[in-house]
C-alpha cells in the first residue's frame, strides 16, 4: 500500500474495509466515494473509471492496456485433494471459462 501511496500513509479519515463486497457496498452508498474492487464486482451499482484514456474492460485488462489489474489465486493448505484438483481442471475448460466470464472475471489464459 505504501508504494501505491508514494510512501504516504492512509488518511485517518479513510474508510478502510475488509473485502471487495464491503468496498462495493460502501462506494455504492456514497456518491463521492472512490474505492478499489476486483473486476467481478463492477456492475450497475458501482462503475469503474477509465485511466489514462483506457476503458476498464476485460479485454484491456488481459492485454495489459488498463494499468490497474491484479491476479486471483487459488490456495490450498498442503496438496489439493483429488476433488479440488478436478475443480481446478474444470475451471480451465471452455465450460469453466464461460462460468468465470459470466461472473465478471477473466478466466485462466485471459480469454
Amino acid at each position: 500500500m505504501s508504494e501505491a501511496l508514494g510512501g504516504a500513509s492512509i488518511s485517518a479519515a479513510a474508510n478502510v474495509v475488509p473485502s471487495n463486497g464491503a468496498m462495493k457496498a460502501a462506494v455504492s452508498r456514497d456518491p463521492a466515494a472512490i474505492g478499489y474492487v476486483g473486476i467481478g464486482y463492477v456492475d450497475s451499482e458501482v462503475r469503474a473509471l477509465s485511466l489514462e484514456g483506457v476503458e476498464p474492460t476485460q479485454e484491456n485488462a488481459v492485454d495489459g492496456r488498463y494499468p490497474v489489474v491484479r491476479g486471483l489465486y487459488f490456495n490450498t493448505s498442503g496438496e489439493p485433494s483429488a476433488l479440488v484438483e478436478s475443480f481446478y481442471r474444470y475451471l480451465e475448460t471452455e465450460e469453466g471459462a464461460e462460468l468465470i466470464r459470466a461472473a465478471g472475471y477473466i478466466p485462466t489464459g485471459g480469454r
